[in-house]
């Protein structure tokens, strides 16, 4: 799985602009390779906000195919640059899901559609992405699945680094989040001791907007 994570810097007063640009993309579900997206938006800057799109492939090969012959003619369709300042794109490769709080399991299928996604942007240490993932596995993961609100996630290695890793989880709400936060968080920071393979992090609270969820439409034979 390869997951393109966009982040467009949007002034205020062009965030309807953008949101009818994004319809055009609804092409993408039935593209061979697509498998879903996530988006919406975070807002933390008084004069510009930051839209988050979230898209997940089957396989490389099927998001370079849609870069090659689909991409720029949605563009150009939508003129969605018209509506922000500036656009930053990485791509990532999958590495571990993250287990939800009502199934336990490590399989990411939404009962409801979540309405906040958190994205922990994490540059690790040289030479700890194993100690990286043993701590995720054995205390982040199930740390998190204990929390009411909780609807799973994954983590994903960057296709252009390899020591910048990126978490992705899914909330019912913003509100359960924050409970995570309070509640939870301050514990799980002490045990996890991140100083000993975290470098940096950048984290972004998403409010999803529920018209940008998009899934690949199943073709019958």
């Amino acid at each position: 799985m390869i997951a393109k994570w966009i982040r467009c810097h949007v002034p205020k007063e062009q965030m309807a602009g953008f949101a009818k640009a994004q319809r055009h993309w609804q092409e993408c579900e039935q593209l061979e390779g697509f498998s879903s997206q996530l988006g919406g938006w975070n807002q933390t800057q008084l004069r510009m906000v930051q839209a988050h799109l979230f898209a997940q492939w089957q396989n490389l090969a099927g998001l370079q195919q849609f870069m090659a012959s689909h991409h720029d003619s949605i563009a150009e369709r939508s003129q969605q640059i018209c509506y922000y300042h500036q656009c930053d794109v990485a791509c990532f490769k999958w590495l571990m899901a993250l287990p939800s709080y009502s199934s336990n399991s490590e399989t990411v299928k939404f009962d409801n559609e979540p309405g906040f996604m958190r994205i922990a942007d994490c540059q690790l240490l040289p030479n700890r992405r194993q100690q990286f993932l043993t701590i995720q596995r054995s205390l982040w993961n199930p740390g998190m699945a204990a929390v009411n609100g909780m609807l799973g996630g994954a983590c994903w290695q960057s296709l252009d680094n390899p020591n910048r890793v990126l978490v992705t989880s899914y909330w019912r709400t913003e509100k359960h989040h924050r409970q995570y936060q309070l509640d939870h968080l301050p514990q799980l920071l002490q045990q996890a001791n991140v100083s000993g393979y975290l470098g940096g992090i950048a984290g972004y609270g998403v409010e999803l907007e529920p018209s940008w969820q998009l899934n690949a439409v199943e073709t019958s034979l």
